[in-house]
């Protein structure tokens, strides 16, 4: 017997549970030309801003601001090289979202885990596991 086995793409429905009003609760901004190559963002990515005020993915790991969460993307978006991009994301609550859902960066510990999920409560994104 053949069987196949398909890995959709993440949902916003599965990650982002309820919000009090798309128009109040997300953004539209600009995403870092990528260096290169294309710089991607995957819907339900953490994302942060770059000293520019240009947003990237977050990177925990970081010490020039990018390890500082300011929101999720609600939609994939993608920057070409040399040239800057758009991007929607949730920026702020009122928002239940399932964390386990979200699209956390490789080798991401639980304690980092832990300080994007409170960085999104600072901004009324509440996270629920379960």
């Amino acid at each position: 017997m053949f069987v196949q086995t398909i890995t959709a793409p993440k949902q916003l429905s599965s990650w982002l549970k309820w919000e009090v009003n798309p128009e109040f609760t997300r953004e539209v901004g600009v995403l870092l030309a990528g260096s290169g190559s294309t710089r991607s963002v995957k819907a339900g990515e953490l994302i942060a801003k770059n000293s520019g005020g240009k947003i990237v993915a977050w990177d925990p790991d970081a010490e020039d601001g990018t390890e500082d969460v300011i929101g999720i993307a609600v939609a994939d978006a993608e920057a070409a090289a040399s040239v800057d991009g758009s991007i929607l994301y949730l920026a702020r609550g009122a928002a239940l979202i399932f964390a386990p859902e979200l699209v956390w960066p490789s080798g991401v510990t639980s304690p980092n885990k832990a300080a994007a999920t409170a960085a999104l409560a600072a901004l009324n994104v509440i996270s629920r596991n379960g």
